[in-house]
């Protein structure tokens, strides 16, 4: 065998090797959901902002596998509201132990990220909030929710995996 058929081999050999690294590097990015909801106090009004951010890619299968194999996220007004719904249901807020009436603002979706707005008005006081949010997890065991709460000074968070109960963020009493 000659010099160059062995570095032709060799060349393919790592081109293979560097093929399989990138593939296998792609899938396990894939496979990181993740899911964040905030939530946060806006000043002006002095309620609490409730963002929920998904991956639109995300939706985008959930919703095939959820409500309808021929959905198509992008071009169904329908089936982003399917979306937005089922995220507000897997929702779940308490404030200092009572589950208040949210309000749903809207929805709207971006290139890369599908957004759900909901509002809640803020209790005089306010030193603990608790929260659930189970939403794709019965897709994705591996699926985490974190939860950010932001507006009381140093942000709170918490992550919510398949399984997880209530979780409980306390307020700083300073922080109101």
């Amino acid at each position: 065998m000659t010099y160059r058929m062995k570095l032709k081999q060799f060349s393919s050999f790592i081109l293979l090797i560097l093929t399989t690294i990138i593939a296998v590097t792609q899938v396990q990015a894939h496979q990181q959901k993740y899911a964040i909801t905030t939530i946060e106090l806006n000043p002006r009004t002095e309620n609490l902002e409730i963002i929920h951010r998904f991956l639109v890619h995300d939706a985008e299968h959930v919703v095939k596998q959820l409500f309808k194999p021929t959905a198509d996220f992008n071009k169904q007004p329908e089936t982003q509201k399917a979306f937005a719904d089922y995220v507000i249901e897997s929702f779940k807020i308490k404030l200092q132990d009572q589950e208040p009436v949210l309000v749903n603002v809207g929805f709207e979706s971006d290139e890369k990220y599908f957004w759900v707005y909901q509002e809640v008005e803020k209790p005089e006081e306010i030193q603990f909030i608790s929260v659930k949010q189970t939403a794709l997890q019965e897709i994705w065991p591996k699926q985490t929710n974190l939860v950010n709460v932001e507006g009381f000074g140093k942000i709170k968070s918490v992550e919510l995996k398949k399984g997880s109960d209530w979780q409980l963020i306390t307020l700083d009493k300073n922080d109101q």
